[in-house]
C-alpha cells in the first residue's frame, strides 16, 4: 500500500514539473554517453543503431500513452539511447576504439596534442599516428 501511494505522488509531483522535463535532456544523454563509454568494449555501431530502431519503431509510437510516470520514463530512456547512439556514431566516424588490452611495446609517430596527468598514470592524446 505505500509503495503504490509513493507512485502516485511521484506521478503528482511528474505532471506538475511536465513543462520541465526538458530541462532533464543533458541528464538524459549524459547517461547515455556514460552508459556506453562505461561498458568494457564499444558496442558495435550496429548494435547501437539496432536499439534506436527497435525503439522508434515498438515505443516511440507509444510514447504518450499510458501513466505520466511510464510516459517519462520512455521519455528519458529515448534521450538516453540518443545519446548512446551519438556516442557510437562519434567513435565510427573519428575510428578512435577504446584499447580493451594491452598492445605491448610499439613505435607510434604522431603529433603530441595533448597530456593530461593523474595520480598513477599519464594520457597522452595523440593526432596523425602511424603504428
Amino acid at each position: 500500500m505505500a509503495i503504490v501511494k509513493i507512485l502516485k505522488f511521484i506521478e503528482y509531483a511528474l505532471l506538475q514539473e511536465r513543462h520541465r522535463w526538458i530541462l532533464w535532456i543533458p541528464v538524459a544523454l549524459s547517461l547515455g554517453i556514460g552508459l556506453y563509454f562505461i561498458t568494457p568494449y564499444h558496442p558495435p555501431f550496429f548494435i547501437s543503431i539496432s536499439i534506436a530502431l527497435f525503439f522508434l519503431i515498438v515505443l516511440l509510437p507509444t510514447l504518450r500513452s499510458g501513466s505520466v510516470l511510464t510516459q517519462f520514463c520512455r521519455w528519458a530512456l529515448f534521450w538516453m539511447i540518443v545519446g548512446l547512439c551519438t556516442s557510437s556514431i562519434s567513435v565510427w566516424r573519428h575510428h578512435t576504439p577504446l584499447l580493451d588490452h594491452d598492445v605491448g611495446p610499439l613505435k607510434i609517430k604522431g603529433v603530441l596534442e595533448h597530456i593530461e596527468l593523474f595520480e598513477n598514470e599519464t594520457r597522452f592524446t595523440l593526432s596523425h599516428t602511424k603504428v
